[in-house]
């Protein structure tokens, strides 16, 4: 079996605290991989709730005041592999399925990896994120129209 590692990405927030459904689902599906010795490097919203914890967390954007979305978490992740495990060239992506999580793996691939297909989840959505656009379907699709058409994104 070829060596990879693992980026887990979230997919909504709550205020005050408590984790996020989508969180909490992408969570526990990180968590699998961390069990079979494989790297996770995961977004803080998942890190956080991981048990066990993930090989390394990404909390901010590099820039200060940015927004840290999946484009810069998977950025800094594949600077984290480059510097930790040069010899790892494959990535399996763990986001929300819908939507999210096929343009992910677009994006890793841009990067020049190739990426090991799992099946994930299911993962819920969670109606109380502070994120509208990952409170269901049909605000994912529109978030997606928005990025595709105006370059809008996050917050």
């Amino acid at each position: 079996m070829d060596a990879y590692a693992v980026l887990a990405l979230s997919y909504g927030f709550r205020d005050g605290g408590s984790p996020c459904l989508s969180n909490v689902d992408l969570a526990r599906e990180a968590e699998v991989f961390v069990r079979l010795g494989v790297s996770v490097i995961a977004q803080w919203e998942i890190g956080d709730i991981m048990n066990p914890d993930p090989t390394h967390i990404i909390r901010k954007h590099r820039i200060a005041g940015q927004y840290l979305d999946s484009d810069e978490v998977i950025a800094q992740g594949v600077d984290w592999l480059k510097q930790h495990h040069p010899d790892i060239r494959q990535i399996v992506v763990v986001a929300q399925p819908f939507i999210h999580l096929p343009l992910a793996r677009v994006i890793v691939r841009r990067y020049g990896y190739s990426v090991r297909r799992v099946q994930i989840g299911p993962i819920r959505f969670d109606k109380q994120s502070a994120q509208w656009w990952t409170r269901g379907r049909i605000p994912s699709i529109i978030y997606l129209i928005r990025r595709v058409l105006f370059n809008v994104r996050g917050r």
